[in-house]
């Protein structure tokens, strides 16, 4: 076994343990953890792929922008109860948007131009499909059993699906990899990954859901779990190219054997308002 892929196996173990550990903590355990992997990732993309200093003022007006928006989605939460139901929409709407970064070069030339211009517009185009969890995860503070069915209905298969599709593509990519999905995106990933990754994420998913959780069977609910996995390898394809553009490997160095926090969460990111518009409305 290569030394890369050790360092990977121990870093995700890591990683899982220190999931683990915070959802035992509690609530506001859990409310902390998706604040600062908010904060992080503006980090990340602030630091690395614009190149602005931690010690620019720009760096912490970006950085205070974030948490004002943060603060605003739980302080006007409770005003406009419809926030709770509106979010993951616009959630959707955003990722669609990167969709077309993604397939069109003319409309990613011209995001990647604002992005110069104005780094702060990331916060709308990848941080904001988090913010529904974030108001989730605020909004169960001082309630511990229900922190316990967000993680069942919610946590729980969105990193199923994700880390599924992630693990999946990996080891079908690597055993019987032959023809190239992207190369002038991503040169790694192969067809056999993608649909490897696919079928493994979509059984495992579909099996935590129907038989563990007990959840009935319905045509909608299969082809939710099916489309899932795509939907987070889009998310990985846009951030592939949002790399690429900058001219970056990776997004950091925080996570050994995996990059930087965007590098390990970026399906996670962009499957998010999809699978909470779908618990929402289809499930």
């Amino acid at each position: 076994m290569q030394k890369n892929t050790v360092i990977r196996i121990v870093s995700a173990l890591v990683m899982i343990a220190l999931v683990g550990i915070i959802f035992y903590a509690g609530p506001i355990a859990f409310a902390l953890l998706i604040f600062f992997t908010v904060v992080i990732l503006n980090d990340e993309f602030l630091t690395n792929f614009q190149k602005i200093s931690r010690k620019n003022l720009r760096y912490y007006s970006a950085q205070a922008l974030l948490i004002v928006l943060l603060a605003g989605t739980v302080l006007l939460g409770p005003r406009f109860n419809s926030m709770n139901n509106f979010l993951p929409v616009i959630g959707v709407i955003i990722n669609m948007a990167m969709g077309i970064y993604l397939f069109s070069d003319n409309a990613g030339a011209m995001i990647n131009s604002f992005l110069q211009k104005v780094p702060e517009f990331f916060i709308l185009l990848v941080l904001v499909p988090l913010f529904p969890l974030w108001k989730l995860a605020y909004s169960i503070i001082g309630q511990t059993a229900t922190l316990g069915i967000l993680v069942l209905y919610v946590i729980a298969p969105l990193f199923i699906i994700n880390f599924g599709m992630d693990s999946g593509a990996w080891f079908a990519g690597i055993n019987f990899g032959k023809h190239k999905l992207w190369e002038k995106i991503s040169p790694k990933k192969t067809v056999e990954g993608l649909i490897g990754g696919a079928i493994i994420s979509a059984a495992l998913s579909s099996f935590y859901i129907f038989y563990y959780l007990d959840i009935n069977i319905l045509p909608h609910r299969v082809l939710l779990l099916l489309i899932a996995p795509i939907i987070s390898q889009i998310g990985d394809l846009v951030q592939s190219k949002m790399k690429r553009t900058h001219g970056i490997k990776d997004s950091s160095n925080l996570i050994p054997g995996h990059g930087g926090l965007y590098d390990r969460i970026d399906g996670l990111i962009f499957l998010t308002p999809f699978y909470l518009f779908g618990l929402q409305y289809l499930f």
